[in-house]
């Protein structure tokens, strides 16, 4: 109510791909044979996580100011999620938590969304400020 009440907008990111282990159990070794789990399909992803996004539009359809930024794309390309980019380094910091360069890799497709969303001020190039 108080978010209404500011005229205020809660922006959410949507979940991200989660392996349950860490990222650097993918990283290759000459004593680790297997690489099982280091990488899902975006469609399997995005089946796991589908409950929590019908509570997240249940409840900006409620009247909650809510809007719900999802990465999924930029994290996961060509349809698929992995823990470890193709350069071989780790895309996660651990098993939930991207690592600092892929964060900070996200936020030119953030500021769109904002621009996207008239949340954030346009420069006269296009670019926010």
């Amino acid at each position: 109510e108080v978010a209404r009440g500011a005229n205020a907008v809660l922006v959410v990111q949507a979940p991200i791909p989660q392996f349950g282990r860490d990222a650097f159990l993918c990283t290759k070794e000459w004593f680790r044979l297997s690489y099982d789990g280091c990488t899902v399909s975006e469609a399997h992803f995005i089946a796991a996580r589908a409950k929590i996004m019908m509570g997240l539009e249940s409840l900006h359809n409620a009247g909650l100011p809510l809007l719900v930024w999802d990465p999924v794309r930029n994290i996961c390309p060509q349809g698929k999620c992995s823990e470890i980019n193709p350069a071989g380094t780790p895309v996660y910091r651990n098993w939930d938590h991207l690592s600092y360069t892929r964060a900070r890799s996200l936020g030119p497709s953030f500021e769109t969304f904002l621009e996207d969303q008239r949340l954030l001020p346009l420069t006269r190039s296009g670019a926010a400020q």
